[in-house]
């Protein structure tokens, strides 16, 4: 859950001064006095702990870390305003523009607590407020929308089907705010920068540590989260903001459209054993060689297995597999303790820790891996330290020649939104 919105009310409250210029009349188009869009300014910048503005002869303007927040407030609003134009509103930009000045963040963290928990009770004990507080803000929000986003069953209270898109779009939306919070705390130099990364199973996790130690010797006090999961899993993850981007293979779905996909580089697949296995000193290894050996395995949905099966789908004789394992550098342990195979990269056998106790045989799978990279939000623009992670996965990629100097259009453009 993020727990860290402040009141759309007072986000509100300091767009508007933002753009007048002007405490008066930023106050009088939202219809507040004075004295209260002054005090929903004091309540904004305890939260931001910023000053959000400076006056002088001219009028009010906003300081550094101001306009780093209106920025992430005018994308937070304008991803609401067209999630209900496409949901609620058949696409009416007016409409949706009225219904998105009614919505209050109580709502926001209603819906998303519902969804995550499908009980009023445990939402209600997440958000600290009592059950008929809950159910109050829940139909509260249904009335401004004119829509049903909850169901009410003998098994719990679920968001609808439109209730849980709207829930996702909206917790992409205020995602905006905390890497806002982020930002400036970097400007003031107080910060503890999160970082929060998604790993595949079959990644490259010795390539990824390395470039978060690059990071970390520049910025020491980032803090980097590594959440390993399923690449469905993550994607999930990924699309409710609880991650900022997924390293490992790119395999999108197309039915997916709100995540983009930069490519970093690609690998052949090659036969692995250890550096003294009897093969390895055979000039030219055969199919019938390696089909004689047990074998170590990735999970039957893995792209490795299924190459697996194509190396074999025509020979007569079909090798033996005892070990199934998803983890590379568990596959690579049984590697150098026995005489078994597996299908593994040329930069796993680089950055492996058994690297010079496993090898590759002389023999040419002719398959390359699906590419490997960064699988990000599509309209994700990345702050000071994560655009200097990039840089530093970048740097890494291109010393090992998996990559050209001249970086690929995808990673260039995250690199310079």
């Amino acid at each position: 859950m993020n727990d860290r919105i402040p009141s759309f009310r007072h986000l509100r409250v300091f767009d508007a001064i933002a753009k007048c210029k002007n405490f008066s009349r930023g106050a009088a188009a939202v219809h507040l006095s004075q004295p209260a869009a002054t005090q929903a300014i004091i309540n904004l910048e305890k939260w931001a702990t910023a000053s959000l503005f400076y006056r002088n002869k001219g009028g009010t303007y906003l300081t550094e870390e101001g306009a780093v927040l209106q920025e992430a407030v005018q994308k937070m609003f304008d991803r609401v305003e067209k999630t209900l134009a496409s949901e609620v509103f058949d696409g009416t930009s007016e409409k949706a523009r009225f219904a998105s000045s009614r919505i209050k963040s109580s709502h926001v963290k209603v819906l998303r607590a519902i969804s995550e928990f499908s009980s009023l009770e445990l939402a209600a004990n997440c958000l600290k407020l009592s059950r008929p507080a809950v159910q109050r803000i829940a139909r509260d929000f249904e009335m401004s929308l004119g829509i049903q986003l909850f169901e009410r069953t003998p098994r719990g209270v679920y968001a609808t089907p439109i209730g849980a898109r709207i829930s996702q779009s909206f917790q992409q939306a205020t995602f905006e705010l905390s890497a806002a919070l982020d930002e400036i705390a970097l400007l003031q130099q107080r910060f503890s920068m999160q970082l929060f990364i998604g790993a595949q199973p079959l990644c490259s996790t010795s390539l990824l540590a390395a470039s978060i130690n690059d990071l970390l010797t520049i910025y020491p006090q980032t803090q980097v989260r590594i959440i390993e999961g399923s690449y469905h899993y993550l994607l999930d993850e990924l699309q409710n903001g609880r991650i900022e981007l997924m390293f490992g293979a790119l395999k999108r779905p197309d039915t997916i459209d709100n995540v983009r996909e930069v490519p970093l580089f690609k690998e052949p697949y090659c036969v692995a054993a250890r550096i003294d296995h009897p093969l390895m000193s055979k000039p030219k290894v055969t199919l019938k060689d390696i089909a004689n050996c047990d074998w170590v395995l990735s999970g039957p949905s893995t792209q490795r297995r299924r190459t697996f099966e194509m190396m074999f789908k025509n020979s007569p004789v079909c090798p033996t597999t005892q070990i199934e394992a998803t983890s590379v550098s568990v596959q690579i342990a049984f590697l150098a303790s026995s005489n078994r195979l597996a299908l593994l990269t040329p930069l796993e056998l680089e950055f492996d820790p058994h690297m010079g106790k496993i090898g590759k045989l002389d023999y040419d799978t002719g398959i390359t891996r699906i590419p490997d990279g960064l699988t990000v939000r599509t309209e994700w623009k990345p702050n000071i330290v994560q655009s200097r992670f990039l840089s530093c996965l970048r740097s890494r990629i291109i010393d090992m020649q998996r990559m050209p100097e001249d970086l690929p259009a995808d990673l260039q453009l995250l690199l310079t939104d």
